[in-house]
C-alpha cells in the first residue's frame, strides 16, 4: 500500500508560542534600544557638564537634559556643604512649589544621606495634601567618602519608577558627583588664588612703603651728616692753627673718619636703592682692567703689610678691555678686597687673579681666612645677608649692604657675583663681566 508523506500543519499551540516568542524578542529589542538611548543621553550630559566648572551652569545643564532619561514631574538636588545647611535646588518643576517640594523630600533625602543608599519609593500613601509626590528616587552623591548631596526625581503618579530607572539615575549621579567635586575644588582654588593675589598686592605695597621710607630716611640723614663733616673739617683747621688745641685734634680727626664712614654708607644705601629700582644706569666705557686692578691693589698694599698679610695680584699679559662703569666696578672690587682683608688674620694670604673664561672676564679674589659655613653660602643671594652660626649669632659684622651693592652692580652689567668657600680653608669671591 502506498502512503503519501505530507508535512502536517503546525498546531495552534506552536503558532501561539512562536508568536509570543517573536513578541518578547521585539519587546526586549525595544527595551534594549531604549536603554542604549538612555545611556547615550547620560554620556552626552556628562560631556556637557564636564565642560564647565561653574556649579550653577552644571545644575542647569542637568535640569535641561534629564527629561530624556526619566519620567518625572520634579527633578532637583540637595547640596551638602560642611558647616552649611542643606540647600535644595529644583532643577525642573514649578518654582512656586519649591517650599512644598523641600518639605516632602527632606525626610527621604536625610535617610539617603545617613545610609548612603539610594531610595526608591513606588507608592507614597495618599495624604490630605493636595500636592503629593507618590513616586520618588533619591540617589546620594558620594565622593572620596564624603556625601556631596543627593539627586532626586519625583512624580505625582504611583509606580512610575523601576529598578532600571534607579540604575540610570545612579549613572547620572556619578557624573554629576564628579562635576560638583571639580566645581568646588575650582572655587576653592580660585578663592585661594584671590587671597594670594591680595596678599601679594599688600606685600608689594608694604615693600614700596618700606623702600620709600628707607630712601627718605637715608636721604634726610645725608644733609646733617654733611653739615657735621663740614663743621669737623673747619674745627680741624682751627685746632691745627692753635697750639692749645693739639690735645683735642686726635678726637676731632677720629670723629671726622667716623662721620665720613657714615656718609659713605648713606651714599651707598642711596646707590643700592637707585640700582634696585633701575634709577642708576652704568656709564659704560672701555675699561683697562690690568690698570684698574693694579691701582686698587696698591691702594690696599700698605694696610696688608701693616697687618702682616700677603697680598698678591696675578695679571696675565693679554687681558682684554671690558665695557663697564669704571667707578662702580672699582667700588665692587674695593668692597670684596676690603672684606677679604677684614676677615683674614696675620700670616694669611689674599690673591687676585683675573682670567678670561668663554665670553666673560672673571676676577677671582681668594683668601685663606676662616671660610663661610656651607648652610650660610645658600643665603648669599639674599639681600642684606648676615652670616650666622648655629645659634643665629652673627659671625660677621655689618649689614650686608656692601654685598648687596656688589650684586646689584653686577646685575646692571649683566654679569654675576658668587662665592665659593670651604670652612676653615678660605673664601673665593668671583665677579664676572661679559666681554661682548
Amino acid at each position: 500500500m502506498n502512503v503519501s508523506l505530507m508535512p502536517s500543519k503546525p498546531s495552534a499551540m506552536l503558532v501561539a508560542a512562536d508568536a509570543n516568542l517573536q513578541t518578547n524578542h521585539e519587546r526586549l529589542l525595544v527595551e534594549l534600544q531604549a536603554l542604549s538611548s538612555r545611556i547615550t543621553a547620560v554620556n552626552e550630559i556628562a560631556v556637557a557638564i564636564n565642560r564647565t566648572l561653574d556649579l550653577d551652569e552644571i545644575l542647569a545643564l542637568v535640569g535641561r537634559h534629564a527629561k530624556w532619561l526619566l519620567d518625572f514631574d520634579y527633578c532637583g538636588v540637595c547640596l551638602c556643604d560642611v558647616g552649611n545647611p542643606r540647600r535644595f535646588v529644583m532643577l525642573l518643576g514649578t518654582p512656586t512649589h519649591q517650599a512644598i517640594y523641600e518639605a516632602l523630600m527632606t525626610a527621604v533625602v536625610e535617610v539617603a544621606i545617613r545610609s548612603k543608599q539610594s531610595q526608591l519609593i513606588q507608592d507614597e500613601p495618599a495624604s490630605i495634601q493636595t500636592w503629593q509626590l507618590r513616586s520618588r528616587i533619591v540617589i546620594p552623591m558620594e565622593s572620596e567618602g564624603e556625601i556631596l548631596g543627593t539627586l532626586q526625581f519625583a512624580s505625582t503618579q504611583a509606580h512610575v519608577y523601576t529598578h532600571e530607572d534607579l540604575r540610570i539615575g545612579y549613572l547620572l549621579a556619578l557624573q554629576l558627583t564628579g562635576a560638583i567635586r571639580n566645581a568646588r575644588r575650582f572655587k576653592e582654588v580660585s578663592l585661594l588664588n584671590a587671597q594670594l593675589e591680595q596678599a601679594y598686592a599688600s606685600l608689594q605695597r608694604a615693600e614700596t612703603l618700606r623702600d620709600d621710607l628707607l630712601h627718605r630716611i637715608v636721604h634726610d640723614l645725608r644733609n646733617p651728616l654733611t653739615t657735621i663733616n663740614f663743621s669737623l673739617n673747619l674745627l680741624d683747621k682751627v685746632l691745627n692753627r692753635s697750639h692749645q688745641g693739639q690735645s683735642g685734634l686726635k678726637y676731632v680727626q677720629r670723629a671726622q673718619r667716623a662721620g665720613q664712614q657714615v656718609l659713605n654708607m648713606v651714599d651707598e644705601l642711596l646707590d643700592v636703592h637707585r640700582l634696585a629700582h633701575n634709577e642708576l644706569q652704568p656709564d659704560l666705557t672701555p675699561v683697562d682692567f690690568s690698570l684698574l686692578l693694579h691701582e686698587r691693589v696698591e691702594t690696599y698694599r700698605s694696610q696688608a703689610n701693616f697687618e702682616e698679610k700677603r697680598l698678591a695680584l696675578h695679571l696675565p699679559d693679554d687681558l682684554p678691555l671690558v665695557v663697564a662703569d669704571r667707578e662702580l666696578i672699582s667700588h665692587v672690587f674695593d668692597h670684596l678686597l676690603a672684606n677679604a682683608l677684614k676677615y683674614t688674620g696675620a700670616g694669611d694670604y689674599i690673591e687676585i687673579r683675573p682670567v678670561v673664561q668663554e665670553n666673560f672676564l672673571c676676577v677671582y679674589i681668594r683668601d685663606s681666612g676662616a671660610g663661610i659655613p656651607v648652610e650660610e653660602q645658600e643665603r648669599f643671594s639674599d639681600g642684606f645677608v648676615q652670616m650666622e652660626d648655629a645659634t643665629q649669632v652673627s659671625i660677621r659684622q655689618g649689614t650686608g649692604i656692601n654685598l648687596t651693592f656688589c650684586r646689584l652692580v653686577m646685575r646692571a652689567h649683566k654679569g654675576n657675583l658668587r662665592v665659593e668657600s670651604t670652612p676653615h680653608q678660605g673664601n673665593t669671591f668671583l665677579f664676572s663681566l661679559p666681554l661682548s
